[in-house]
């Protein structure tokens, strides 16, 4: 409780009666392990939770008495629990701005139907400052559900649970077993042609998504009082109304509401994925495809994600016993702050336990960064559909996270009452607090670099190709296995080779013979018969020399590289393919790819330095030397393992086999890699991926920021 007893604005309410309007319904909850009421406004909807203290205070307004007199009572009779003024204060008046609250000694008609009016409109504004997620409702399904209660009662079961965990299994075993064709398949699921399929699917799945929480609720015998559509950045889907569901008494109903409509969605999903992966191509296939890719990307990764307000964000909210999750935890920040930094000793935290504020803490935290980011990637996503529409949503979001916050902190600097005795000392130090935030974004220096990917090159790296065509018969070596210059690295199987060798000789002694006789017989068919024999000979140079070539041999001494030669065993080589290499003891330079929107700063630099981090090894920092910029655009990467298609950061063309070809070029840099003394690390191998760090000028963070911001609208929107 505050320890301040008395409150300024008491004389306000001291003398009024009131009560509860009579159609306040009341529930007993336990959140915590400690007793709370929820009352519940059934003409709107609305819940609000009071403490056992608070709710005897409430209950004591029946008797007809001024506010004031019951307080000293309640002081009197309870003087360790009794709230104090102000939190009467801060109760009744929002009981009253929600018009739960009817006054007997003064009537208030007029300011009721002027508070009503005065919600409509911040409702309004707050639906136009939310016209992303504009909810529309359409149709009233209490007595839809209340007629099918008793199949609802039989659907959400202990059987269909087991059904439910059966059938997953399956389809989970589908998915690995056809895990190619499921990734090839998810190319193409935003080719043009398939959007309209994807849609419907997307609000097939969404209906049952709501039904199933509407269901859920009806079941544990809440109500369900409207159901409708909700623009989702411009696009219709539906929604429903399971706010009743907070009067659950048990948490664990309340969660399953929440998780009932993810319920519902993975297993239609399931059923999709085991029609899909028995079924050939045609519509029914695609369908299938398309409803077990959204039934699982939305329920995993957007109902099931508590820092969003969907699904999950409830059920951790039940599950924790901390109502209005989001909100306490901004208003937890707000009390550390007022605290801490403003100096108001007094201030109430709005988690009860030490755990409670803990939590909050941490969830605000992370909800803040993540609600900033999902923001951002809305306005760059209505922007590169609609750029006039995105530069609204941009100057509505700036003013929600920006302008409103500074409008509501200077309003609470001039009239919050926990503030008239140091409101001068406040002041000064938030524009303290301010102004160094401006120095130290706007003004203070930091590190500042380019960081690029590339791969390690060594310079004594010598390829090793299959000198002819055949069947690889045998590797000797393994991948990383030292050799010496000659030593025998594979075998290709000559075939019937040796045959035709022995077929040759046997052709020259033949051939051989038929000269002799031609020499005391017939001298004419000497020169013909000598051109054949030359000829059969050279057929047996050739053969002897494939057949030593069969055996593939290390042209120089090193390390033998090859991470897949042992499973082309008994597989078919072609001519000059390439096999492997052979790593000398030598010295390596790193290529890196920097692209065009950091090119700036790489000509801008008169002397640029540069090191290079490994992964998995990054505290190992290895210093660059003679750093050199290949002053012309490339569109082909120095391997593979930088695209996008094998885990790297660089996009390539979806048409190219060899996963090199880029879709913006990019420039080149390399730089001689220096070893780092005293270090026991195995970091040098030819074509391992790591990372340049080029070092730039320091700049503050907001510069930073800003050129950022300048080329991601240049390069996205050209301006």
């Amino acid at each position: 409780m505050n320890k301040q007893i008395f409150s300024d604005a008491w004389h306000q309410i001291a003398d009024l009666k009131l009560k509860l309007l009579h159609d306040v319904k009341t529930y007993k909850q336990f959140y915590r392990g400690r007793k709370w009421y929820v009352l519940q406004d059934r003409y709107n909807n609305r819940f609000f939770r009071v403490t056992p203290e608070a709710y005897r205070f409430i209950m004591a307004m029946d008797r007809d008495e001024p506010v004031g007199r019951i307080w000293q009572e309640s002081v009197r009779q309870n003087p360790d629990d009794a709230p104090n003024q102000n939190e009467l204060v801060a109760l009744l008046s929002q009981l009253h701005t929600s018009n739960l609250l009817h006054c007997k000694n003064r009537p208030d008609s007029d300011a009721m139907f002027e508070r009503v009016a005065t919600r409509e409109k911040k409702e309004i504004r707050s639906k136009f400052a939310s016209f992303l997620f504009l909810r529309i409702p359409l149709w009233n399904p209490e007595n839809f559900l209340k007629k099918t209660k008793p199949l609802i009662d039989r659907v959400f079961g202990l059987k269909t649970l087991i059904l439910w965990m059966v059938v997953g299994v399956l389809a989970f075993r589908e998915v690995i077993e056809n895990i190619d064709r499921v990734g090839d398949q998810t190319q193409g699921i935003l080719t043009p042609g398939n959007l309209i399929y994807l849609y419907l699917c997307l609000v097939f799945l969404k209906t049952c998504h709501e039904f199933g929480h509407a269901m859920m609720t009806k079941r544990f015998g809440g109500s369900v009082s409207s159901m409708g559509i909700m623009l989702l950045i411009f696009t219709p889907i539906p929604y429903m109304d399971a706010s009743s569901s907070w009067a659950f008494r048990h948490r664990h109903q309340r969660m399953l509401v929440g998780s009932a409509g993810m319920f519902v969605e993975l297993f239609i999903a399931f059923i999709a994925t085991l029609i899909w992966a028995h079924t050939g191509q045609g519509l029914v296939h695609s369908l299938a495809f398309n409803i077990m890719f959204i039934g699982s990307v939305s329920s995993l990764i957007f109902n099931g994600n508590p820092l969003l307000k969907f699904d999950a964000y409830y059920m951790l909210s039940d599950y924790l016993e901390i109502p209005n999750l989001y909100e306490r935890a901004s208003a937890q920040w707000r009390h550390l702050a007022e605290r801490f930094i403003l100096g108001v000793k007094d201030a109430k935290p709005p988690g009860e336990t030490l755990s409670a504020a803990v939590w909050l803490c941490l969830y605000g935290a992370l909800s803040l960064m993540y609600r900033i980011l999902v923001a951002a990637g809305i306005i760059l996503f209505v922007a590169g559909k609609w750029f006039l529409l995105g530069c609204l949503t941009a100057v509505i979001f700036v003013y929600t996270w920006l302008i409103k916050p500074v409008s509501s902190y200077l309003k609470y600097l001039i009239t919050d009452p926990k503030l008239r005795f140091r409101r001068k000392r406040v002041a000064a130090l938030s524009v303290a607090l301010i102004a160094a935030a401006v120095v130290g974004v706007g003004y203070v220096p930091f590190y500042h670099s380019i960081r690029a990917p590339g791969v390690m090159k060594s310079d004594g790296a010598t390829p090793l190709y299959s000198p002819l065509e055949g069947a690889l018969a045998e590797v000797y070596v393994a991948d990383g296995q030292r050799v010496e210059k000659g030593d025998p690295i594979a075998r290709i199987d000559t075939g019937d080779l040796a045959l035709n060798i022995e077929k040759y000789q046997r052709q020259v002694e033949e051939v051989d013979a038929l000269i002799v006789q031609a020499m005391q017989n017939t001298i004419a068919d000497l020169k013909p018969l000598r051109e054949k024999r030359r000829s059969i000979l050279e057929k047996i140079i050739a053969a002897n020399a494939k057949q030593k070539a069969a055996l593939i041999r290390a042209e120089t001494g090193g390390v033998f590289a090859s991470r897949d030669l042992h499973l082309k065993t008994n597989t078919w080589v072609e001519h000059r393919q390439l096999l492997g290499r052979i790593i000398a003891d030598s010295d390596f330079h790193f290529v890196a790819a920097v692209t065009q929107n950091q090119a700036f700063d790489l000509f801008s630099v008169p002397e640029l330095r540069a090191e290079v981090r490994l992964p998995g090894q990054a505290a190992v920092p290895i210093q660059t030397t003679d750093l050199k910029v290949i002053p012309y655009e490339q569109d082909t990467l120095p391997a593979a393992s930088l695209s996008w298609r094998v885990g790297g950061d660089i996009p390539t063309k979806e048409d190219d086999e060899t996963g090199t070809r880029t879709k913006e070029s990019f420039f080149k840099v390399t730089a001689k890699m220096a070893r780092p003394p005293g270090v026991d690390l195995p970091l040098f191998y030819h074509d391992r991926r790591g990372e340049m760090r080029i070092d730039l000028a320091p700049a503050s963070l907001g510069r930073q920021f800003y050129k950022s911001l300048k080329q991601l609208l240049q390069k996205r929107y050209r301006l």
